[in-house]
């Protein structure tokens, strides 16, 4: 394995840093991946991950590439947008999708690549999905833990339902304890995050209950929108998972049981639009037990490695 420091320009002439990592021994169909920026972070990800799966995909005779986009890292521009949450939603609404072009352009080049994977975590699984649907150049994509709702001021500052469930959850382990109750009856409790959290949970089950019963889950979204039930939805990523899936593409998603991302692809996604009989046959679904929404473990690391390389034998 040799690893190189790589520069090329984005559309608006700004300079993009990268290191490709460069197999020993290559494929013979010479196959890359590109692993996306996990939202603001630069090329190595949280607890070095994007180094770790570099070095794996090496291995496999894989060239990879990791780079950061601009404004991010060693690149050169800046992100001039508002706070933090103002640029998680412009990620999430492809913010760096050009640059993640130029960069399938640049590596199929230069490497003479017959086949291109795009992997990305977070921010950088939507960053993926939307550019995997403008150029047909990318073969398949690794979709891990990529959230299906768009950052909003107004969203964080209200109780997840997941978070409410745990929350709950938490409570109902105490119900036996008498020192519980004691404090619940002399006011020691939280009452208001008791209170918060049923109502919370009993929202999000009515929105649940009126998604499912339309026919088509395009209408369902309008409807649901014009509601306000599911205003920070991210159509965008749905639109453009339908026109990826056009082509016949695959896509593997891989989310964390502990993430509440999780909680909203599975309502929101995977057991509305995935049910469709018409995409079953191009993606792939895996959940990891026991993980967090960065994968900072050890044993999530790993278990990722043994689902992406079980995933490329049965799709590359």
């Amino acid at each position: 394995m040799m690893e190189e420091i790589v520069t090329f320009n984005n559309k608006d002439n700004l300079r993009l840093v990268g290191i490709e990592t460069i197999p020993v021994a290559p494929n013979p169909v010479r196959k890359g991946v590109i692993l996306l920026n996990t939202g603001v972070n630069y090329r190595i990800a949280w607890h070095r991950l994007n180094v770790k799966l570099a070095k794996f995909l090496s291995e496999e005779g894989f060239f990879v590439l990791r780079f950061d986009t601009h404004g991010i890292g060693d690149s050169e521009g800046e992100l001039k947008r508002g706070n933090i949450v103002d640029i998680f939603e412009a990620i999430q609404k492809g913010l760096f999708v050009d640059d993640t072009i130029k960069a399938i352009k640049y590596f199929k080049e230069k490497e003479k690549l017959n086949k291109i994977y795009l992997l990305g975590l977070c921010g950088g699984a939507l960053t993926a999905m939307y550019a995997a649907s403008k150029v047909r150049e990318v073969e398949g994509i690794i979709h891990i833990a990529g959230p299906i709702t768009l950052s909003s001021e107004h969203h964080l500052e209200n109780k997840h339902p997941w978070e409410a469930r745990n929350t709950l959850l938490q409570y109902g382990h105490k119900i036996i304890s008498f020192n519980a109750w004691l404090r619940f009856f002399s006011g020691a409790s939280e009452y208001k995050t008791i209170h918060t959290s049923l109502k919370t949970l009993f929202g999000s089950f009515l929105r649940t209950k009126r998604l499912k019963k339309f026919s088509k889950f395009k209408k369902d979204v309008e409807n649901e929108q014009d509601n306000k039930s599911w205003d920070n939805l991210n159509i965008d990523f749905i639109e453009s998972f339908k026109n990826y899936c056009a082509s016949g593409r695959k896509i593997l998603f891989i989310f964390a049981d502990k993430d509440a991302a999780t909680w909203e692809f599975r309502t929101m996604f995977l057991n509305t639009l995935l049910k469709k009989e018409k995409y079953k046959k191009n993606y792939k679904y895996s959940e990891i037990n026991d993980t967090n929404h960065i994968f900072s473990s050890t044993t999530s690391q790993e278990t990722l490695k043994v689902l992406i390389k079980t995933w490329f034998i049965d799709n590359a």
